[in-house]
């Protein structure tokens, strides 16, 4: 598959214009052998928008052509542009997780803002997991829609402490103007909490995965993403199936306990990550998709390879 042409329609205040690149675009470059099978192509598509683009409703074309039966089909995405109106919308946890969990399939980043202030003030964090979960959600929302940060600082001081502390946290990994003078003029707790975290770096890669704040952290960027990039690193941490026995040898030598605790470890975090890979490619085709397309690859790590075929039977 590739794709000769890429058009952009724009309709704003009853005109309509049009932009068109033939450049063409590499797609799979192999033939299909089974309707489960997964490939995926060696380009992307982004836009950017201009400062002073037109607001209206834009339609992104993709004509892509099957190589082998010389077939065409066109895709299409609409996207609308127009200016940040912050409104208040979510007064209720289910609401915010179901924002949340479908964000990839449907990216509304006009009410991020509102979301990040009602999780920071209203109790969705449970554990430590969860709480390096949300941050690495909101900051993959915030990074691709910086326009957010100006209004989350500007709101600021409506926050609770606790919420202020959050806010804290995500603009410490921020890029913007606006961030480094509005942190610096912060004291009391808040002050104390920027100026550690000025002396402990807290944000935890995603890549290897070898916690579970890290496998928390990766399947959240997957969430705000729908990236190939997170699912690959927590399909990786399988191979942590190795260690596979190390809990019970851990509760069953008291006297060794220090020495047995590190491969106990691991193997909790291959157990949540095969448990969360059947759970999530049943919720979530894109996932599926994504663990089919790794076993192609003939660098995978046999390991990984048999707790793939695994998770597929349960799935």
């Amino acid at each position: 598959f590739w794709c000769p042409r890429i058009a952009a329609v724009i309709t704003s205040s009853g005109s309509a214009k049009n932009f068109s690149s033939k450049a063409p675009r590499s797609g799979v470059n192999r033939e299909m052998t089974s309707s489960k099978q997964v490939l995926l192509g060696v380009d992307y598509f982004s836009v950017n928008f201009s400062k002073d683009a037109l607001e209206g409703l834009y339609i992104i074309r993709a004509e892509v052509l099957d190589w082998k039966n010389q077939t065409r089909t066109t895709l299409s995405q609409a996207l609308l542009l127009s200016n940040f109106v912050y409104e208040p919308f979510f007064e209720e946890k289910e609401t915010f997780f179901a924002w949340r969990n479908q964000y990839y399939r449907n990216p509304r980043p006009e009410l991020a803002l509102d979301a990040f202030m009602f999780h920071a003030q209203n109790g969705t964090v449970a554990n430590q997991s969860e709480f390096w979960a949300h941050f690495a959600f909101f900051l993959e929302i915030f990074r691709q829609n910086d326009f957010l940060i100006p209004e989350l600082i500007q709101r600021y001081a409506e926050l609770s402490l606790q919420g202020k502390i959050h806010s804290i946290y995500l603009l410490r990994y921020l890029e913007h103007p606006l961030i480094r003078p509005f942190l610096a003029s912060l004291d009391g707790p808040e002050g104390e909490t920027y100026a550690h975290l000025l002396e402990n770096n807290f944000l935890k890669p995603n890549y290897p995965v070898e916690t579970q704040d890290q496998l928390a952290m990766a399947w959240a960027a997957f969430l705000a993403t729908g990236r190939f990039e997170p699912i690959e690193n927590i399909v990786q941490s399988l191979n942590f199936v190795t260690y596979k026995g190390a809990i019970a040898q851990y509760r069953a030598a008291p006297d060794l306990q220090a020495q047995k605790r590190e491969s106990a470890r691991y193997e909790a975090l291959y157990q949540a990550t095969f448990q969360t890979l059947v759970a999530n490619c049943r919720e979530h085709p894109l996932i599926e998709a994504y663990c089919r397309y790794m076993l192609l690859k003939e660098d995978l790590n046999p390991e990984v390879h048999d707790e793939l075929i695994e998770v597929f039977k349960r799935i």
